[in-house]
């Protein structure tokens, strides 16, 4: 055999760039949902991990005596020959682990321990190194997701009656109530609820309590300022009309802090909350009121201020009973219920949840400072919305509205993530069935085995992979038209993009 000829290279660049792995997000995704390679004790808080934390414990409804504790989960896998690949494909099965989970039971009452246990929950489908799922011997691809990113969006649009442009900034959680603020031709600021029910801006502010009564809100939006109009009153003696437009111009549109009072008669000229009008300036002037304390509003601030001029509501109290007449309308309503309900729509991390994607988002959009962790609703989120749009509709130029269709406002959801939603609801159907056998079962011969029915997880996963949307054979024509399916994208399926959002 002759010698090899040495291959001479001319180029200036020396190394090639290294070869991505076309299924490192598929790999990866799963990887990240399971998190097999870690040990129980060390896994992050994400995944199916995040999951049975977010679900567990469970306690009993009546008296909280009883509490079922997660402490981790294991996967094995299946007994010889269904742990192969093939064999699966020749026998028509499923290539999966095994997830057992271990969990304690506790007696609240007298704080001891019932029992710990390593309970069977299912079966997992097991991803091939190919980034496959052998189901019922049919290779499967689970394609990932487009769907609209978490986080806050703005938006312009053009009234068609009177050509003005109106805004809106849209909160969009990854999983719960949407909520859009947006301006109307009236310049009143509103709150859409899911995209439904309407109400006023300053009312939603007290509703979750962000906010004790209108006060508060004018503290934190205008400037308190006192006006000695004595001075006023010298200098314009003999030009009355003077005299008015000056005052006009200082203290127009802004809002009566303390009320005022007649000096003489003890009358009442203007009432606290007051919005001072032309007609009031004249009375002031008329009655020679000396000085004035109020809400400075400027131009800039007539959007919030038409909003709590129009706002009925004095205190927080009657504002989250009016937002549950919306939201509940027909339902008896009471201050206690109403909280209940605003409380769970948006601080209730089993009902409302941004991800740390949608706080990532919120952060940088709005130039908060916010713990990635902080899933929740805050002040300063809907504070900076509102703030956002405000500056939108004065025109600033440090402010801009979005591209609905840009793909900076979308997101793909890998295989992991989109397994992970499915496991979500079966748990929480299952946590609702442990709550009930607590209660009628007796305390003494209760076993986590007992109180557990994993049927509905495992019908979700099983219909997840064997007829969701987003499962879908594997197109074997040849290796590039498999590789080009499993690194598809799709923007349907539960949760995806629609015409709505």
């Amino acid at each position: 055999m002759g010698k090899l000829v040495e291959r001479l290279n001319f180029g200036k660049i020396k190394e090639r760039g290294i070869m991505p792995h076309f299924l490192e997000f598929q790999l990866n995704s799963y990887e990240d949902f399971l998190q097999m390679k870690v040990a129980p004790n060390n896994r992050e808080n994400k995944g199916l991990e995040s999951a049975f934390r977010e679900i567990f414990p469970i306690e009993s409804s009546s008296n909280g005596e009883i509490r079922l504790e997660y402490v981790s989960y294991e996967l094995h896998a299946a007994e010889p020959p269904l742990n192969d690949e093939l064999e699966c494909k020749k026998r028509g099965k499923t290539y999966s682990d095994s997830l057992k989970v271990r969990l304690r039971l506790f007696n609240k009452k007298s704080g001891n321990e019932i029992q710990e246990s390593l309970v069977y929950f299912g079966e997992v489908p097991k991803m091939t190194d190919r980034g496959t799922f052998i189901i019922n011997g049919a290779e499967r691809v689970v394609v990932s997701q487009l769907h609209r990113s978490p986080g806050v969006s703005f938006n312009k649009e053009v009234n068609i009656q009177t050509g003005k442009d109106l805004f809106s900034g849209k909160i969009i959680p990854y999983k719960g109530t949407w909520l859009e603020f947006e301006t109307d031709k009236n310049d009143f600021l509103s709150v859409k609820i899911d995209r439904k029910k309407k109400v006023l801006a300053t009312v939603f502010l007290k509703a979750v309590d962000f906010f004790k009564d209108n006060i508060e809100i004018k503290e934190h939006f205008f400037e308190e300022k006192e006006l000695n109009l004595s001075e006023f009153y010298e200098k314009y003696t003999h030009d009355p009309g003077e005299l008015l437009s000056v005052v006009r111009t200082k203290i127009e549109n802004s809002f009566v802090k303390e009320a005022i009072f007649d000096e003489e008669t003890g009358e009442i000229i203007a009432e606290e909350d007051a919005v001072i009008s032309e007609a009031l300036i004249s009375k002031m002037i008329e009655n020679k009121v000396s000085t004035i304390s109020y809400w400075e509003v400027k131009p800039e601030d007539i959007l919030i201020a038409n909003t709590i001029a129009n706002d009925t509501t004095k205190n927080s109290d009657e504002a989250v009973t009016e937002v549950f007449r919306k939201l509940r309308p027909g339902d008896l309503v009471t201050v206690d219920s109403a909280r209940s309900l605003i409380k769970q729509m948006f601080f209730n991390v089993q009902r409302y949840d941004l991800e740390p994607v949608g706080r990532y988002k919120m952060n940088k959009r709005l130039k908060l400072e916010i713990d990635e962790n902080e899933v929740l609703l805050t002040p300063e989120d809907v504070l900076g919305t509102i703030q956002y749009v405000i500056d939108l509709n004065n025109g600033e130029s440090h402010v801009h509205t979005d591209d609905i269709d840009n793909l900076s406002n979308r997101r793909v959801r890998g295989v992991g993530e989109l397994l992970l939603m499915q496991i979500k609801t079966g748990l929480l159907k299952m946590s609702k069935m442990v709550r009930e056998k607590m209660t009628i079962q007796d305390i003494e011969t209760l076993t986590p085995q007992s109180l557990l029915n994993t049927r509905p997880l495992n019908a979700l996963i099983l219909d997840f992979f064997g007829s969701g949307q987003l499962s879908q054979f594997m197109d074997q024509s040849n290796p590039l038209a498999e590789l080009t399916h499993k690194r598809r994208i799709s923007a349907l399926g539960p949760g995806g993009l629609s015409r709505e959002r």
